[in-house]
């Protein structure tokens, strides 16, 4: 039988406050639920391995364990700190410890944690099973649907114990809300929807007549009610980008603002530690049971789409810049074919324009903060060309061209122009190149940058 840990943080998980009326020794008495006992006892005795993830070292460390003991948890706790630990090991750090220590698959690893930082970033490490605790969902409830889950019975009632605590039935469903952005319970999930590259998807361009360091984003007004028909028909939808964390809050500010977070179950921001595409979405289908063809992704990337189909994955869309291929007419299409939406013949057909070009708002800002265009354009290539070990971005294959670019970018305007243009030209005639690729979309944003400038010094300069 394959391992099942459960990972516990400790302050605002386990302990929830301290008896400030009260002093021994020095030290306040820990606040730890009764309730929480015969949880732990129960998936102790079931198999299930409980380890602590916490950040505290040395002499708080013992505190825990004295209050532990004190209230009957230690007995069912087989470790405090993974085997080879560093007190500078980060959350993420230790769990993949334990992982390895233990032999557990992320799909066997549980952890619960108060922090919704922590949460998200084991998320995005590929430990899917990472929820957080609060007041409303604590950790013995939280516990309570595990043990359903694993049809663990509970030992007889405890006097001190309040009795809903022990029936299963009362448990709420489980909500990955503590991970995301919703404010729907996902409960049974039949379908599992990925959309990856949110900024090339869901957004499709950006309103520079508006705002200052950010401008706003244009998300089709229709999206928000084809995922609510797709939510509300069983898939569980998850939203994934490659964007930086300075541009996370940007992203969810205006996806609250288009009405869409209701709908999307996971938002998840994959960072240098994330896990492959491919592993995560298998992670999630397992998670909750689905069949290769119950799952359904899109995404602006060909490799990607491709990537998925060779995985079994045969339900992969790619999203293009045509109105035929853009996110919001594809799912029409989609919901049409499973007959959960019926539509009016013209309703494929947007009136709103598609741009031409949608570029990420990370290149505007990578650009626009340096001292001039040159610079700014270098350090735009420069971002491309990070080694794939250290970005994870393993179908970046045109990191010479960037750096090329980087040390021969000319000075003037108009030279500089034809030099992108000339490169730009060279990677058209490569074999099975991606139009839609950040190389070339990172030259399409120099070309048009360098074309304002021209614009600006009041030249006109046509592409040849």
């Amino acid at each position: 039988m394959e391992s099942r840990v459960i990972a516990l943080d400790v302050e605002g998980t386990i302990i929830t406050g301290y008896d400030f009326n009260r002093e021994v020794n020095g030290q306040y008495p820990a606040i730890i639920k009764p309730e929480l006992k015969p949880v732990l006892e129960a998936l102790h005795n079931s198999g299930f391995i409980v380890v602590l993830a916490t950040g505290t070292d040395g002499d708080n460390l013992e505190y825990y364990k004295s209050e532990f003991q004190k209230a009957g948890l230690d007995q069912y706790i087989s470790r405090y700190s993974p085997r080879e630990h560093s007190p500078s090991d980060s959350k993420v750090e230790k769990l993949r410890k334990y992982a390895n220590e233990y032999h557990a698959i992320s799909l066997n690893f549980y952890f619960y944690d108060d922090a919704q930082l922590n949460v998200e970033q084991a998320v995005k490490a590929g430990f899917v099973n990472a929820y957080q605790v609060n007041d409303d969902a604590p950790l013995h409830i939280n516990l309570l649907e595990l043990a359903k889950k694993f049809s663990v019975k509970l030992s007889e009632k405890s006097p001190n114990s309040s009795s809903s605590v022990y029936e299963m039935e009362e448990v709420p469903q489980e909500d990955d809300s503590s991970v995301i952005n919703t404010n729907e319970s996902i409960g049974s999930r039949t379908h599992l929807l990925v959309i990856n590259h949110a900024e090339d998807t869901i957004i499709t361009g950006y309103d520079y007549a508006v705002g200052d360091e950010y401008a706003p984003a244009i998300i089709h007004p229709e999206l928000p009610e084809l995922l609510k028909t797709f939510n509300d028909n069983g898939f569980l939808i998850i939203v994934l980008s490659d964007t930086d964390e300075d541009t996370k809050k940007y992203y969810i500010e205006e996806f609250r603002k288009a009405g869409l977070e209701k709908y999307i179950h996971h938002l998840l921001f994959r960072g240098d530690d994330v896990i492959s595409l491919k592993e995560l979405i298998v992670n999630y289908s397992n998670r909750h049971e689905l069949r290769a063809k119950d799952i359904f992704f899109f995404d602006h990337d060909e490799d990607n789409v491709q990537t998925m189909k060779e995985a079994g994955i045969e339900n992969g869309y790619r999203i293009g810049n045509n109105e035929k291929d853009t996110l919001r007419t594809q799912l029409i299409r989609l919901a049409v074919n499973l007959s959960i939406a019926t539509v009016r013949a013209d309703a494929a057909v947007s009136q709103t324009p598609v741009p031409t070009r949608i570029f990420p708002a990370s290149y505007r800002r990578i650009v626009t903060d340096k001292n001039n265009w040159q610079t700014g354009l270098k350090a735009l290539f420069h971002d491309y060309a990070y080694p794939k070990w250290l970005t994870f971005h393993w179908n970046r294959h045109h990191q010479e061209t960037a750096k090329r670019i980087m040390e021969s970018l000319p000075a003037d305007t108009k030279n500089a122009f034809d030099y992108i243009e000339s490169e730009r030209a060279k990677l058209l005639k490569t074999p099975k190149i991606n139009l839609n690729g950040s190389m070339i979309r990172r030259l399409d944003y120099a070309l048009s940058v360098l074309s304002s400038e021209l614009t600006n010094k009041g030249l006109t300069y046509q592409k040849r």
